[in-house]
């Protein structure tokens, strides 16, 4: 059983996106695009160390940067874990 890593970030996409759907590609267990086509979505927050990285290379390589990685505070159940 794998076991979950305590990620401290935000996956979100932002207005300038174009709906390439490169994110969706390169992470399909995080991103998709809305059932109008018109933009993506991220539909899971990572939650493994794999699905993080996939995370990172879909910001990465979004041709307009619409991808936004925000951390977030860690609580102290987090550091307990």
């Amino acid at each position: 059983m794998k076991s979950k890593m305590v990620i401290n970030t935000t996956f979100s996409v932002n207005t300038d996106c174009i709906a390439c759907d490169t994110c969706h590609t390169i992470a399909p267990e995080c991103f998709a695009l809305t059932d109008d086509g018109e933009k993506a979505i991220v539909i899971k927050q990572p939650s493994t160390a794999h699905d993080y990285q996939k995370s990172l290379h879909a910001l990465e390589s979004c041709p307009v940067a619409a991808i936004i990685n925000i951390p977030t505070p860690s609580s102290k159940a987090d550091h307990e874990r």
